[in-house]
C-alpha cells in the first residue's frame, strides 16, 4: 500500500508493472474511451501545452483512497500528480523535484506546490536532463474515471526526445501506460512520495518512490489496480493435456486483455486481467486443423 508519509493517509494500492497489451499511450487511450463510452477525440480543456508551467484540472470524484482532492496536477516538465486535499493556498510553479532513491534522477522545473504543502504522490515522465514542453495534451471522463493522454518533448520540438504517457484514474486506483520514441534516449518514469505538509522540492523516503530508465519504442504499462484471474486446462482430440495459445479479450469492445500457453505436461493455463467480462479463445497448435475453441462470459476470479 502506497501511504502518504506524513500524515498515514492510503493514496493507492501498490503500483506494479504489468504485461503490456497496447500498441502506445494513445492506443490504451482510446481502448479506454471505448471501454467508457467516451469519444476519444473529445477534450475537456484545462491541461497545458506550454514550455514552462502547469496547471490542475478537477476530475470531479476523489482520486485518493482516504483523501479528500478532486484535483489533478500537470506540469510542462513531465509530471502527473494527485493531491492530498484542497486547502486554500497560492500555488508556487516550476518546482524542481530532488529525487531521494538510487533509481531518481532531479527534474528541473518539474511540478506545481501550493503555499504551504506538496502533492504526496507526482508522476514524471520526461528525459530529467531535457528542457521539455508538453505536448497535445488532453482529458475525459465520466463520473468516476478519468483518462489523461500527454506528451512531453523538447519545447522547441514534439519529435525530440518524446515521451507519451496515457492514465487511468479513479478512486484509489492508477493504470499508466507510458513509453519513449525510438529516438529518445534517457527519459526515466519517475515516482516520487512527496511532503504533503510542507512544499519542499526534495521527495521522501517511502513506500512507492520509483524510477524506470525507458527502453526507447517499448510500451510499458503499470497499474495499482489488483489483476484477478481467468484459469482452465487444454487437451486434445484423445484428451490429453496439450500446450496451445490461449487468449483472453475484452467482451466489450473485443480488444486482447491478455495472452499465454497452456502447459504442455498439465494443459493448465493462467491469465491475469482486470475485473470485466471476457471471451476466452483456445487456438489449435497441433496438425489437426481443429477449429478454435471460445469461451464466452467469461468472469475472473481471485
Amino acid at each position: 500500500m502506497i501511504v502518504d508519509i506524513k500524515t498515514g493517509v492510503e493514496l493507492f494500492p501498490d503500483i506494479n508493472e504489468i504485461t503490456n497489451t497496447y500498441l502506445s499511450p494513445i492506443a490504451a487511450y482510446e481502448a479506454w474511451a471505448g471501454e467508457l463510452g467516451l469519444n476519444p477525440a473529445t477534450d475537456l480543456g484545462g491541461l497545458i501545452r506550454a514550455d514552462d508551467g502547469s496547471t490542475e484540472i478537477d476530475v470531479g470524484f476523489i482520486t485518493t483512497i482516504g483523501g479528500n482532492s478532486t484535483k489533478v496536477m500537470q506540469s510542462s516538465e513531465g509530471s502527473i500528480a494527485v493531491w492530498l486535499n484542497d486547502s486554500v493556498g497560492i500555488s508556487n510553479t516550476s518546482r524542481a523535484i530532488s529525487g531521494v532513491i538510487p533509481q531518481h534522477t532531479t527534474v528541473p522545473r518539474a511540478y506545481q506546490s501550493r503555499a504551504g504543502n506538496n502533492p504526496p504522490l507526482i508522476f514524471n515522465f520526461k528525459n530529467p536532463t531535457i528542457d521539455s514542453g508538453s505536448w497535445a495534451p488532453k482529458w475525459n471522463k465520466t463520473l468516476d474515471t478519468a483518462i489523461i493522454y500527454c506528451e512531453w518533448a523538447s519545447y522547441g520540438s514534439q519529435s525530440v526526445n518524446n515521451s507519451k504517457v496515457a492514465i487511468r484514474l479513479s478512486k484509489g486506483e492508477i493504470e499508466i501506460v507510458c513509453m519513449a520514441d525510438a529516438a529518445s534516449t534517457g527519459s526515466k518514469f519517475q515516482i516520487f512520495m512527496m511532503d504533503s505538509t510542507s512544499n519542499s522540492g526534495t521527495a521522501i523516503d517511502g513506500n512507492g518512490n520509483f524510477g524506470l530508465l525507458l527502453s526507447p519504442n517499448v510500451v510499458y504499462t503499470f497499474t495499482s489496480v489488483l489483476p484477478l484471474n481467468i484459469n482452465g486446462h487444454v487437451t486434445d482430440v484423445d484428451g490429453q493435456p496439450t500446450s496451445s495459445p490461449v487468449r483472453a479479450y475484452y467482451r466489450s469492445n473485443g480488444n486482447l486483455a491478455a495472452s499465454g500457453m497452456s502447459d504442455q505436461v498439465t494443459g493448465y493455463y493462467s491469465l491475469q486481467v482486470p475485473d470485466g467480462e471476457y471471451y476466452v479463445v483456445c487456438l489449435d497448435s497441433g496438425i489437426n486443423d481443429l477449429n478454435a475453441l471460445i469461451l464466452d462470459r467469461v468472469i475472473p476470479v481471485e
